[in-house]
């Protein structure tokens, strides 16, 4: 009985450890398409501000 209890407790502690090595590249996952999330809402900012500022500059140069 002793050696099933033992071995009953070296699995639990197997599949804990397994459960936190998933857990957390899960997190890790998570984080990482957040933060390619950001970087693409960024990217987009910069490409419609640099729109802007160039089409700015275009009807100036027509006006002058």
């Amino acid at each position: 009985m002793a050696k099933f209890r033992k071995v009953q407790t070296e699995l639990g502690e197997l599949i804990s450890r397994k459960i936190q090595k998933i857990s957390f590249r899960f997190c890790f996952a998570e984080e990482s398409a957040e933060r390619a999330d950001l970087a693409e809402n960024q990217l987009g900012k910069l490409r419609a501000k640099n729109r802007s500022s160039t089409s700015v500059g275009r009807s100036s140069e027509v006006v002058s």
